[in-house]
Parts: structure tokens; sequence; C-alpha cells
């Protein structure tokens, strides 16, 4: 990453030793042999220097936020320009953190909600690759305007849209319950196309608040609440991800309980914010969630086939079942008298 001033203390520290090893490769082939078990000793001895010098000068590697290579370390450690790479992609982690957090704290907003914890990690693989991990833990905030109310706020400005969901909140309340979780869970895969998932999104809910919600339909209205603002909020992590340069691999949400969602999402860190590249990036973005939105349109659209389908094949067979009777055609043969040939 494109950081300026990075590397500097590096090079003040390690300099001298870099140009020593430079001279040394010039010396004869005997004395380089005679030296040989010397040199393994002092290159193992480098590479633990190098890492206690990082660990001292970047928070990240001493409280394990930053993973890095053993072998990525050791060229590090032998190798001035590489050593320089190294620490201007450690020294981006704080600002990377920082805009990461700020991004969950909006999103957590967005939906009415505080930020209650959130954690990111890097691993550097050996040739120097960042992954990024990062988790956030969100709940209702008192402070605040609840999901709900947010959500109602909004439908307020679409008139139709909002009598349209307090029809369906009526029936839901005329209806006492649905008979089991597995019901009612086939009734939200049905409804919300965000529970099915995608090559890099997935939603889930805990078991035991979708069986409170099978039959409490106060639960019920708020989950459904919060299933309906899934896509956007999928859509506004990975457009803040792209932003912050970092092309998201995976991106999980787990609806908990009424109060509490995590969402864990793992990037790759490619590009700088703000450059060239990350605007690009951010185009990718957009272009996928249009393409994950009509994806979902056509799977909502095909589970409403097959239940018609269903459910006329159901109605087919209670229409057999209930015709009554068959009726049968049957039609009796005449009785004749036998006949007699009398002769007087």
């Amino acid at each position: 990453m494109a950081v300026s001033g990075i590397g500097n203390n590096y090079n003040n520290v390690y300099g001298s030793t870099y140009a020593a090893r430079k001279n040394e490769a010039a010396e004869t082939k005997d004395t380089a042999s005679a030296q040989a078990d010397s040199t393994k000793g002092a290159g193992a001895d480098r590479v633990s220097n190098y890492y206690s010098y990082l660990r001292k000068n970047y928070d990240c590697v001493k409280n394990g936020s930053v993973a890095i290579s053993g072998a990525y370390l050791k060229e590090c450690a032998n190798n001035a320009k590489k050593a320089e790479e190294l620490e201007e992609n450690l020294s981006y982690f704080k600002e990377g953190y920082e805009n990461g957090l700020k991004s969950a704290r909006a999103n957590a907003r967005s939906i009415g909600a505080r930020l209650v914890n959130y954690s990111e990690s890097w691993s550097i693989d050996s040739t120097g690759n960042i992954t990024m991990m990062a988790s956030a833990t969100v709940t209702s905030d008192s402070s605040v305007k609840g999901w709900k109310e947010l959500a109602e706020e909004r439908e307020e400005k679409l008139k139709e849209k909002k009598e349209r969901e307090r029809a369906e909140e009526k029936k839901a309340e005329e209806k006492s319950a649905y008979k089991s979780s597995r019901k009612y869970s086939e009734y939200l895969n049905n409804k919300y196309a965000c529970l099915t998932p995608t090559k890099d999104s997935s939603v889930s809910i805990n078991p035991a608040l979708l069986s409170k919600a099978a039959s409490n339909p106060k639960t019920a209205r708020w989950l459904e609440n919060t299933l309906s603002q899934m896509p956007d909020c999928i859509n506004k992590i990975c457009e803040n991800s792209a932003k912050n340069g970092a092309r998201l691999v995976s991106l999980e949400i787990s609806i908990d309980s009424e109060d509490c969602i995590t969402t864990k999402c793992v990037g790759v860190f490619e590009s700088d914010p703000g450059t060239e590249e990350s605007k690009k990036m951010l185009k990718e973005a957009r272009a996928r969630n249009k393409e994950r939105k009509e994806e979902w349109e056509k799977l909502l659209e095909k589970k409403k086939e097959e239940k018609a389908k269903q459910q006329k094949q159901a109605e087919k067979i209670s229409e057999q079942e209930f015709s009554g009777s068959p009726k049968y055609d049957i039609k009796a043969k005449p009785k004749t008298s036998p006949g007699f040939d009398i002769k007087a």
C-alpha cells in the first residue's frame, strides 16, 4: 500500500546489517565454507530479531491482530525492499481498522442499532498477500429508535407498501401460531430470498429465535422486519469494503436474538482507499449487488411457481377424495322365460 514515510525506522536499524551481508558475499569460498554454520545460526537470529523489532514498533503484531507467514517473515528479514513493503502494510492496519469500525457503526445506525463489538485481523501469507477478517455485533439501543420504528417511518413514505404490511400484520395476529418451526421456516424461506445462501453471502436465524417467532406474532413481525432489511444491509457492507480497498470474499450474518445480530466478513485488501483501483472495485461491488438482487428475484419467482404447482396438485387430490362414490353404468339383462316346443 502506498503509504509515504514508512520503512525508515527499518532502514536505520537494519540498513548496516543488510550492507554487511552484501560485503560478506564478496568473501572467498573458503571463508564462506568455514563460516557456514555460523551464518545459519545468524540467519535464525536475524529473523527472531526482526520479529522482535516488528512487535516493538507495530501494536497490531504485538497484540496478535496480524499473523505473518514464517516464510514471508524470513524473506523480509533478509531483504530490505520486502521488509519495507511489509511495514507499509503494517502501518496501514490502524487506519484500515478505524475505517472498518466507522463503516460498522454506520451500518448499525442505518438500522437503528448500536455497535457493541468489532474486531479485525489480518493474515499475511508466504507471498505477502493479505486476507482480512472482520466481525461485528450490534444490539438495539434505547437512545435511538428501534429497528421496527425506523422501518415504519420509512414505510410511511410509501403508503401502498405500508397498507400491505399492515394487512400482513393483522393476518399474523389473527393467526394464533404456526403448527411448527419447520412450517414457519418454510414460510420464511419462500418469502425472503436472502435466507438462501449465495456464493458470497448468507443469512441464518438462531433456532431458538425461530421457534419463538413461530409461536409469537410480535417476535415474528420483528424478525420479518429485520429480514426485509438484510438485502440493503448486505449491499452496504459490500460497497463499504470496496471503498476501503478490500474485496469481499464472504459475508455471514447471524440473527441471534431480538436484540443481537452478528456479522462476519472476510476480504482481501487489494488497493488503497480513494484510488482508481478502489473506485473500480466499488463499481464491481455495485454490479455484484445488482446481480445478487436478480438472483434472489428469480429464486422467489421459482419458489412461487413451485408452491402454486403443489397447491394445484393438492386441490386435485382433494377433489378426487371428496367427490363421492364412483358412478357405474350397469345395464341389466332382460329376463326371458324358457321356451317349450309342445307337440299335440
